[in-house]
């Protein structure tokens, strides 16, 4: 095997240098199988075998590098997605109080004249009986 491999190959190697070694043993590979039949597929195995090693790591090197990408955008979009709800809170909490503000009035009004007609918010009228009947948990005092 004319290719000399590097130490610890291929974990220490870097990915240009493994797809170097990677096409010099596959060009070893077809030279050896065209030169001598009976040695070819001793050969073969020990080439192949190395290049499946150095495909691997390359792969494995591939996958973990996407794997934490795809890891940092979904931590990412979490971060983002608590952003858009907290503003939303925030946008929410006023509507949210001028209801509460309006029921209570409504509330208080229907409780002094029952038999009168409270306007809602939409610019309809409901009688102070119903508006009694919807709020009576609420504010049963």
């Amino acid at each position: 095997m004319s290719t000399i491999l590097p130490e610890n190959y291929p974990s220490r190697c870097g990915g240009e240098k493994i797809e170097e070694i990677i096409h010099n043993l596959e060009s070893e590979a077809r030279r050896t199988n065209l030169l001598d039949n009976s040695i070819a597929h001793t050969e073969t195995v020990k080439y192949s075998s190395l290049i499946q090693l150095g495909q691997m790591e390359l792969m494995g090197r591939f996958t973990k590098k996407y794997s934490l990408l795809a890891l940092g955008v979904a931590i990412l979009s979490i971060i983002l997605s608590g952003i858009a709800l907290y503003y939303a809170k925030i946008q929410a909490a006023p509507v949210l109080e001028q209801s509460a503000r309006n029921e209570r009035q409504a509330w208080d009004y229907c409780k002094s004249s029952p038999g009168s007609i409270w306007p809602t918010t939409d610019g309809d009228k409901i009688g102070c009986s119903e508006v009694l009947k919807m709020l009576k948990g609420k504010y049963n005092n």
